[in-house]
């Protein structure tokens, strides 16, 4: 027979200052962070966890403004910018630019306006439809397998759903009613 045990801690009220101290500073460096992925300018890589810590938590317990940081663990206030990566990256991943990528190499040619309908890839020369280029890569990364076609080309293996597959050209298309 096992025991279980529930046991409730209360903190001092010197404990719950520093808690409360703590936490407030975590908000700060998190929203400083935020900030400044925020403000990075459109088509330019985010800053990395390493450079964000920098600004936000290094560079900032020396200003005048941000001196109290130092009066707390750089621990949890490190671990607040790697939540902040880990939370863009969950949002990101969601989200794939469909109609921004060659299906065909995999290059990244950015937003282009909805007017047109046809274009070349700036790398291997593939001339897309817009639409069906989409279609391409929302079937690529709904299968979980990205943008990479060199790798699908180069008759690379990857598990789906623990099935070792050899990846071809050819998809398997199977039709599917709203009413069966």
């Amino acid at each position: 027979m096992r025991a279980r045990y529930q046991y409730r801690i209360y903190p001092t009220q010197r404990q719950t200052q520093k808690l409360a101290q703590l936490f407030g500073c975590c908000r700060v460096v998190w929203n400083d962070a935020l900030t400044r992925v925020k403000s990075t300018p459109s088509g330019e890589k985010w800053p990395s966890n390493s450079e964000l810590q920098k600004q936000v938590i290094t560079q900032a317990k020396k200003t005048p403004e941000r001196h109290w940081l130092s009066d707390v663990s750089s621990v949890p206030l490190q671990q607040s910018v790697r939540d902040l990566g880990v939370a863009f990256s969950n949002v990101i991943s969601r989200w794939e630019p469909t109609s921004q990528t060659c299906s065909e190499c995999g290059y990244k040619w950015g937003k282009i306006d909805l007017s047109i309908r046809s274009v070349v890839c700036l790398n291997c020369g593939t001339e897309h439809d817009r639409d069906e280029n989409a279609a391409k890569n929302i079937e690529k990364v709904g299968a979980g397998h990205t943008h990479d076609s060199k790798w699908i080309k180069n008759g690379h293996k990857t598990r789906v759903s623990g099935n070792p597959i050899a990846l071809s050209n050819q998809p398997s298309v199977k039709q599917l009613s709203l009413f069966d």
